[in-house]
């Protein structure tokens, strides 16, 4: 017996005329929610017109993207389109499904048969039960009567006990088996209506009118825009010893309908979509007003940002981006980037992550132990290091990597090619800090009533290794930007050997013995004149 083929009807129908073409993707430009794909293909054909059909094209391709080009030999193409249709596919298991109509009346005989036997049961225990009350009612007559048989009663009473105790337990495996047969029941039913259904996919192909001038072979070149594709930067950093080796991946997802088989992936940064629309214009309202004759302030916090790394302000992946217009995507930094993936790949249209690289590089890194116990009451091992490849590193996750294993995760900005930038490796377990803060009461100057508050802040700090620890330790104060509000550190209180700069980071670079323990003080003061308010 042989099968029948499986028959594939398409809703609505395609045109049988055209002659299909081979064109497969060659190269995907990905954008940050969309991808640009061209598509090659060679044609032997001979002068005049030929009606084409390219099929197994993405389904969610935009029509007003799709453009052809020919891009090598004498031809020109005068009209291409995307169509899309239902395609569905009935497979005939005529035997298959026989046997499945054969196991679904075995069972559906076995639960009637079950329910018949239910239902016997049942009326055999209530039989039995009006029994066992019609004999306990009349033994208090047999016993005035004098006619009393307790072996009688005896005998009779234990064997209906034990025939009612047969059909509940009898019942009882009813109900079991029914359910088990449901069970069955439900998953043939489900298996056929799975067989008896035919599979149904959306599908688009392009045809496409080409006119052939020349006899030698026409490469033509298919481009058009898909959504439902995506890529965002997500790097790798290694570091082994004084080495750091970086890895810069590109995270994608496609689930465009089409597979991209052995096609070079180009990611890019570009935004397409956002529009340029000039401001628009309003009236700008000048009031005059009378001074004050006091001052407010207001106390407010600043993101240090620094295009290179130096001191304490940081740079790289060492502080978070400013805070502005949240635009959700790919930072590279105002200048459009193309990069290209080192090698051609296979992307499956399932919506699954793949990791491409793109690029790596290894630099020689410098380690030191930072502790900035107003963020973090820990120190942690920073590696500074120099970007040495020729792109330049986007902004994104790193995962870390030291010792053999991943020890965590991070985030850096956009780092320049030739720019230093730094990456945090965790805290250190054998080192213990402490952090308290006091203030005082504001003291009024009876000379010139300016208030002054002092800030004292200890840093407790515990060496439990055997060796010699070397830590930066870094604290801020606040600066002023107006006279009539001064901040100065008290140098006779403070510990000494620190360094201050002009955005008020105080630095330490301490070492510490094998099991020392040291306190950190650092005191500052405000002052305030008479007629500032606000703090």
């Amino acid at each position: 017996m042989t099968t029948q083929p499986t028959s594939v009807e398409f809703f609505p129908p395609r045109d049988r005329d055209r002659e299909p073409l081979g064109a497969p993707v060659d190269e995907v430009t990905l954008l940050e929610d969309r991808a640009q794909v061209r598509r090659r293909a060679r044609i032997n054909l001979p002068r005049g017109h030929h009606r084409l059909l390219i099929d197994e094209v993405a389904p969610v391709a935009q029509d007003v993207s799709v453009r052809a080009e020919v891009i090598a030999g004498k031809a020109r193409v005068t009209d291409i389109g995307i169509r899309r249709a239902m395609r569905v596919a009935r497979d005939h298991k005529p035997k298959e499904l026989q046997e499945l109509e054969a196991q679904i009346r075995d069972l559906r005989k076995r639960w009637e048969r079950n329910l018949d036997q239910d239902s016997r049961a049942k009326g055999r225990l209530e039989t039995l039960g009006r029994m066992l009350g019609m004999g306990t009612a009349e033994i208090p007559q047999d016993v005035a009567w004098g006619t009393a048989e307790p072996a009688v009663w005896d005998e009779t009473f234990s064997t209906l006990f034990s025939r009612a105790h047969e059909l509940r337990e009898e019942i009882v495996e009813g109900n079991h088996a029914r359910k088990q047969l449901l069970l069955e029941y439900n998953n043939l039913v489900a298996r056929r209506r799975i067989m008896g259904t035919p599979s149904q996919k959306f599908i688009a192909w392009f045809e496409l009118d080409v006119i052939i001038e020349g006899d030698e072979t026409v490469e033509l070149a298919i481009d058009y825009t898909t959504p439902n594709a995506m890529w965002r930067p997500l790097h790798t950093a290694r570091q082994e010893g004084d080495v750091l080796h970086f890895t810069a991946n590109a995270a994608l997802w496609q689930n465009t309908g089409e597979d991209w088989e052995d096609v070079q992936l180009i990611f890019s940064t570009a935004r397409s979509s956002l529009g340029t629309e000039p401001p628009m214009l309003r009236d700008d309202l000048l009031t005059a007003q009378r001074k004050s004759d006091e001052t407010v302030v207001e106390a407010r916090s600043v993101a240090i940002q620094s295009a290179s790394v130096g001191g304490s302000k940081g740079g790289g992946g060492s502080s978070p981006p400013p805070g502005g217009v949240d635009l959700p995507g790919v930072d590279d930094g105002g200048e459009i980037q193309n990069l290209r993936a080192q090698r051609r790949v296979n992307i499956p249209s399932d919506g699954n992550p793949n990791m491409i690289p793109l690029f790596d590089f290894s630099a020689l890194c410098e380690l030191e132990h930072v502790l900035s116990a107003e963020l973090e009451p820990k120190v942690f091992l920073r590696s500074t290091q120099l970007n040495t490849s020729p792109s330049p590193i986007l902004a994104g996750p790193v995962e870390l990597l030291r010792g053999g294993g991943t020890i965590g995760w991070t985030q850096m900005l956009y780092v320049a090619p030739n720019e230093r930038f730094e990456l945090g490796f965790g805290p250190q377990e054998d080192m213990r800090v402490t952090r308290e803060t006091h203030l005082t009461r504001d003291e009024v100057d009876p000379a010139d009533h300016w208030r002054h508050r002092t800030t004292h802040t200890a840093l407790f700090l515990s060496n439990l290794s055997d060796t010699v620890q070397k830590v930066r330790v870094v604290e801020r104060v606040p600066t002023s930007e107006i006279e009539k509000v001064k901040i100065f550190i008290l140098k006779n209180k403070t510990t000494q050997n620190y360094e201050v700069d002009d955005d008020g980071f105080v630095t330490w670079n301490l070492e510490l013995e094998p099991y020392e323990r040291r306190v950190i003080h650092l005191y500052w003061r405000l002052s305030t004149a008479p007629d500032v308010k606000g703090i």
